[in-house]
C-alpha cells in the first residue's frame, strides 16, 4: 500500500499518505492508539470503504478493491472483532455459505461437508463440522471465521483484535494456529492493542500515530515499553501504584439472584455476592457466562426471577433504571450504543444523568436546563480527565475511543455515587488510554467507592482487582486472590477445568 490518503468529509484526514509493505509468509503486527487509523487502513485494503488517492499492489499487479467480495476473490480476507455467522446453521454450513459447491441448480451438502472436514483437519482446527454456530465457544467460533477464509482459499489473513474475548489457554491456542498459518504459506496481520502478544506473535511491527505510519520495526530484542513509546509518544505504566485495599460497609449485595427458566436458558444462577466499600471486585469469564445478565439486574433493565439486590443497605431488587441511578455510577461496555448521544454534541452525552440530578446544570431557573451552565460544566470535566477537544459543541462521534471513555468515566465519577459498575470499561482502547482509566478506577477505590470490574481482559483483572469472581455458566464458580493466583488459573475456572470445591 503506497501514499494512502482517505479524508472523511468535511475535512477529516484519517490517513495522511500511509505506506505499508507486507512480506509473503509472514505475521506483520499493525498497532497504534485509538484514532490511528490501522483498521481503516484495513478497512480499504479489504475493500470495505474507498479512498482518495495512493495505490495497492497485491502479487506485483495494482488492485483496487471495491467491495470485501473482490477482495476475497483476490485472496485477501479479513476476520472482524464482530463474528459474522448464523447461530441456527452448522460449521460446515457457515463456511461454505455465498460460496455453495454445487450438483446442477441444488447444493452439493456431501461434497461441501467433506472439504470443509478436510480443511478442518488439515489446518487441525478441531472442529466438529456437524455443530451448530450458537453451540461454539468464543475460541471455536472464532476458528470458524478463519476456516471460512481458508475454505475461499485466501493468501492474506487480516485479523482485528481476534483475542479480545479469549482466555490464556484459548489465545495461546490461537496463536498455535496462527503460526501454523503462517508456516503453511499464508501471510498474516494482526491489529492488537495488546502489547505482549504482538511481541508473541509477530515478525514485524507497523506501528501508526495520528494517521501516519511513525515506525517500522523487526520483533528482536525490542521491549513492551520501547513499542509503547513508540505507539503512544511517551513512556506508559503498564503497573499500578496501589496501596492495599481498605474494605469499609457493604455497599452491594446479591442473595440468590437467579435469571431465566430452569435447564439451559438459565443465566443466572443463586448469584451470591457482596462489593464493600474501598474495594474493587474483578469478575472474570467467558463471554456469554451470564456478565450481560448480571449487569442488566443490576442497571435495572432485566427483572430477576428470584433473588434480591441490595445497595446501600437499600433493596433495589424492584426500583427502575433512573432511581437507581442517583447511586449507581455506570459505565458500559458499548459506549456507542449505551453509553452516549454520538450524533449528538460531547456536552450532550457530558450532562447524561446529571441532568437529573445535578442542580448547577439548571442555572437560575428550576426545572430548565442552562445551556451555559452545561457547558461549564462540561467544560469541567474535560479539563479535570483531559479530554481533547477543540469544541465541546461539536458531535461526541468527532471524539477518539480513548477521549469518548474518558469523558463518560469523568461523568460518571462526578456524579459522586458509592457504587462504581464497571463493565469492560477499556475494550478496545491503546496503552495511553487504559492508563488514564485505570489510575481513575484506583481513584474511586480509594475515595471509599465500591467497584465492580467486568473485564475479559485477565491482566487488568489481575492488576486492578483486590479479589476476583470467576463466573461461569451464571455462577460463581471461584473466588481468588490476585495476590496468590494467577491468570492462567483463572483461565482454568473459566473453562470448567477446575471447580469450586
Amino acid at each position: 500500500m503506497n501514499n494512502i490518503v482517505k479524508v472523511y468529509p468535511p475535512a477529516v484526514p484519517a490517513l495522511k499518505q500511509v505506506s505499508l509493505d507486507i512480506a509473503e509468509g509472514e505475521i506483520h503486527a499493525l498497532i497504534g492508539e485509538n484514532g490511528a487509523g490501522k483498521s481503516t487502513l484495513m478497512n480499504i485494503l479489504y475493500g470495505l470503504i474507498p479512498f482518495n488517492s495512493g495505490t495497492i499492489s497485491f502479487k506485483g499487479e495494482n488492485v483496487r478493491f471495491h467491495s470485501p467480495q473482490a477482495a476475497v476473490k483476490a485472496g485477501i480476507g479479513m476476520v472482524h472483532q464482530e463474528f459474522m455467522l448464523i447461530d441456527s446453521f452448522t460449521v460446515w454450513e457457515n463456511t461454505v455459505l455465498g460460496a455453495e459447491p454445487r450438483k446442477g441448480l441444488f447444493l452439493d451438502r456431501s461434497a461441501a461437508r467433506e472439504r470443509v472436514a478436510r480443511l478442518a483437519s488439515e489446518y487441525k482446527l478441531n472442529l466438529d463440522v456437524d455443530a451448530s454456530a450458537a453451540s461454539l465457544s468464543v475460541a471455536a467460533r472464532q476458528k470458524l471465521e478463519i476456516l471460512k477464509l481458508l475454505y475461499r482459499d485466501v493468501q492474506v489473513l487480516i485479523l482485528d483484535e481476534p483475542t479480545a474475548v479469549l482466555t490464556p489457554q484459548e489465545t495461546s491456542e490461537l496463536f498455535r494456529r496462527l503460526r501454523a498459518l503462517r508456516e503453511s504459506g499464508k501471510t498474516l496481520v494482526f491489529i492488537s492493542h495488546k502489547l505482549n502478544e504482538v511481541l508473541a506473535l509477530s515478525d514485524r511491527i507497523t506501528v501508526m500515530r495520528r494517521g501516519e505510519r511513525a515506525a517500522v520495526l523487526e520483533n528482536s530484542r525490542i521491549s513492551k515499553t520501547e513499542l509503547a513509546r513508540a505507539m503512544v509518544g511517551r513512556n506508559v505504566m503498564f503497573t499500578v501504584d496501589k496501596k492495599p485495599a481498605e474494605p469499609g460497609r457493604e455497599v452491594l449485595k446479591l442473595a440468590g439472584v437467579c435469571e431465566g427458566g430452569p435447564g439451559p436458558g438459565l443465566k443466572l444462577e443463586d448469584m451470591s455476592f457482596s462489593v464493600w466499600a474501598g474495594e474493587i471486585v474483578g469478575l472474570a469469564g467467558i463471554e456469554g457466562s451470564g456478565q450481560l445478565e448480571l449487569v442488566q439486574a443490576l442497571t435495572g433493565f432485566l427483572s430477576p426471577g428470584r433473588g434480591r439486590i441490595y445497595l446501600s443497605g437499600r433493596d433495589i431488587s424492584g426500583e427502575d433504571t433512573i432511581r437507581r441511578r442517583e447511586h449507581l455510577s455506570y459505565i458500559p461496555q458499548d459506549r456507542k450504543r449505551m453509553g452516549s448521544a454520538q450524533s449528538r454534541s460531547i456536552v450532550s452525552t457530558a450532562i447524561m444523568t446529571h441532568h437529573r440530578f445535578n442542580k448547577r446544570l439548571s442555572g437560575r431557573f428550576p426545572f430548565l436546563l442552562s445551556p451555559r451552565c452545561c457547558r461549564e460544566f462540561t467544560a469541567e470535566l474535560a479539563a479535570a480527565f483531559q479530554v481533547l477537544a477543540s469544541d465541546t459543541s461539536t458531535s461526541f462521534s468527532s471524539l477518539s475511543g480513548g477521549n469518548q471513555q474518558k469523558v463518560i468515566i469523568g461523568r460518571e465519577v462526578m456524579l459522586n455515587n458509592d457504587f462504581f459498575l464497571l463493565d469492560q470499561p477499556t475494550r478496545g482502547l491503546d496503552a495511553g488510554s487504559i492508563e488514564a482509566v485505570w489510575r481513575e478506577i484506583i481513584k474511586r477505590r480509594d475515595s471509599g467507592a465500591a467497584c465492580l470490574l467486568i473485564s475479559s481482559d485477565l491482566d487488568e483483572i489481575f492488576a486492578l482487582a483486590d479479589r476476583i469472581l470467576v463466573i461461569r455458566r451464571g455462577r460463581i464458580a471461584a473466588e481468588l486472590d490476585p495476590h496468590t493466583s494467577s491468570v492462567e488459573e483463572a483461565g482454568e475456572y473459566m473453562l470448567g477445568v477446575h471447580e469450586k470445591a
